[in-house]
């Protein structure tokens, strides 16, 4: 599914009333329909209604809804921020209707806002028709007051097209935001429902295409991450046909990381998986990880490995299908000056992870040159170092920033986050729609290393495939955990020892699974 954001959506209803002769109040219509039958097909027709429309075309959506529930004799109450002088095309139009049907239309200002929440059952649907897709400041009087009072309320909250307050193309509350219980997006849905703090203010999300096809938006560069279906386990295969990965990671003080690395791998369908760590690494990763094979580099005094293993290094990369590097290495100077050596030389396969991404940072252009594929598993603080940003630009403009660090330095890069993001050397983004809160704690992201190697070795997908299917069951990992336990029980042990059972419930139930994590079709 492509998502777009809401510069990208007004765009396309520009032109699709343009080239296809649409009008807005062909499009206002959908989408009050779509939304009509989200409430109809999750029976919440029968409960009193109350709409906040603004003064712009989500006001309008609002008010052609109202339209409909009020003909089939509904309670309902419509409440404008502005003065009806105020309003314009389509949604003057729906005004105008309504008041012909002697609907009683309240003025905000005439109104004790207190006094209205006090008034709304805990049974009451509130429709936010605020402002939509095309805010891009922070929210001003009388609206600010409204979303406000909307999110003190009780009831049932549905914004349409994207929840007032929430910016459209990052994702973030624009000074606040309404609290939406569901969110019915109109075309496709945009970058907010799903980045920053999108999932916070957007925990349901469905999607009425108000009569537009995907295949009119053929520009689009940025889909949800739906994996296709795990390609078919070779029944007749041994050890050596399922891959053999090696993980360069850990050090004295970090013998956690390798740890997740190795054994994730084997736990997500790998064959042969290698660990070149030292020897305080192995001697504690070694009685949990029996199935591994453990080589012992050259330590520098610090317990990190050292320049001396750099030859090796390359020889045991040389006859394995994928090299992993970085994880809990730490930040020795001796040891970021062997990456960097193992970076530049090295022609397979790599994927690069935590300190590995920090020793990097000054020697990125390395990466432009690299003759086998790159992935990159950065998380926000590690992503401002490959970006040259700080974190606040990066959470307003992630799209667009990770897209030209794909491109510049020819790598998939993977952004964790709540809503992690992938995007390829190409400039493809994907938003991944699984995982949780729990996941974030340390480890995770060395699990993920670990997955990612067994997509590439095991399955033997492409770097985006891998990317894009290691991402979703990694999510999907913490999910299943999350499902049993809570989001305080996800931790990177438990998301490791589910992995098989998720990869088998991703294998059986793929169709549901990718059903569940799509938003609803109206």
């Amino acid at each position: 599914m492509k998502v777009l954001s809401g510069s990208e959506m007004r765009s396309l209803d520009e032109r699709y009333m343009r080239d296809y002769g649409i009008s807005q109040e062909m499009l206002m219509e959908n989408a009050a329909l779509g939304a009509y039958y989200f409430l109809r097909d999750n029976n919440l027709l029968n409960s009193p209604f109350i709409f906040f429309c603004g003064p712009g075309n989500n006001g309008g959506d609002g008010l052609a809804l109202a339209r409909k529930i009020h003909s089939y004799n509904r309670d309902i109450r419509v409440v404008l921020t502005h003065s009806p002088k105020k309003y314009r095309g389509a949604a003057l139009t729906n005004y105008n209707i309504l008041k012909k049907l002697r609907v009683h239309i309240e003025d905000v200002e005439d109104l004790d806002l207190p006094s209205i929440c006090s008034d709304l059952s805990e049974g009451c649907i509130i429709i936010d028709a605020l402002l939509g897709t095309g805010l891009n400041s922070r929210l001003k009087s009388p609206i600010k007051e409204v979303v406000e009072m909307i999110n003190s309320c009780g009831g049932y909250k549905i914004s349409l097209d994207i929840p007032t307050g929430l910016s459209s193309e990052s994702g973030l509350p624009l000074g606040s935001a309404v609290k939406s219980d569901a969110t019915i997006s109109f075309g496709l849905p945009k970058y907010g429902h799903f980045i920053g703090r999108g999932r916070t203010y957007v925990p349901r999300l469905a999607n009425c295409n108000i009569s537009m096809g995907e295949d009119l938006i053929e520009d689009s560069s940025v889909k949800l991450n739906l994996p296709g279906p795990l390609p078919r386990r070779n029944p007749v295969g041994h050890k050596g046909s399922f891959g053999r990965a090696l993980f360069i990671s850990g050090c004295d003080t970090y013998l956690g990381a390798p740890y997740f690395n190795c054994y994730s791998f084997i736990q997500g369908g790998g064959g042969y998986s290698y660990l070149f760590s030292t020897r305080r690494v192995i001697d504690s990763v070694a009685p949990s990880a029996r199935e591994v094979v453990f080589i012992e580099g050259g330590a520098t005094p610090g317990g990190s490995l050292s320049p001396d293993n750099l030859k090796e290094l390359l020889m045991r990369g040389d006859s394995c299908d994928v090299v992993a590097i970085g994880s809990g290495i730490s930040l020795d100077p001796q040891t970021s000056e062997l990456v960097r050596e193992f970076v530049s030389t090295f022609t397979g396969t790599l994927i690069i992870d935590g300190d590995g991404l920090t020793a990097l940072k000054d020697s990125l252009p390395l990466l432009r040159s690299r003759e086998g594929a790159t992935i990159l598993t950065p998380h926000m603080g590690e992503f401002a170092g490959l970006s040259g940003r700080y974190i606040e630009e990066i959470e307003r403009e992630r799209v667009e920033l990770l897209r030209e660090v794909a491109r510049n330095y020819n790598s998939h890069v993977i952004l964790k986050d709540a809503s992690t993001l992938i995007a390829s050397p190409e400039g493809e983004i994907f938003i991944n729609p699984t995982g949780n809160s729990g996941m974030g704690v340390a480890g995770s992201g060395d699990v993920l290393v670990g997955i990612l190697a067994s997509a590439l070795a095991s399955f033997r997908l492409s770097p985006m495939e891998a990317s894009s299917l290691g991402v979703f069951i990694h999510g999907l990992a913490g999910d299943m955990v999350r499902d049993t336990l809570g989001e305080e029980g996800v931790t990177p042990t438990r998301m490791m020892e589910i992995l098989p059972e998720t990869i088998k419930t991703f294998r059986e139930n793929y169709k549901e699974i990718i059903q569940n994590y799509t938003p609803i079709k109206l």
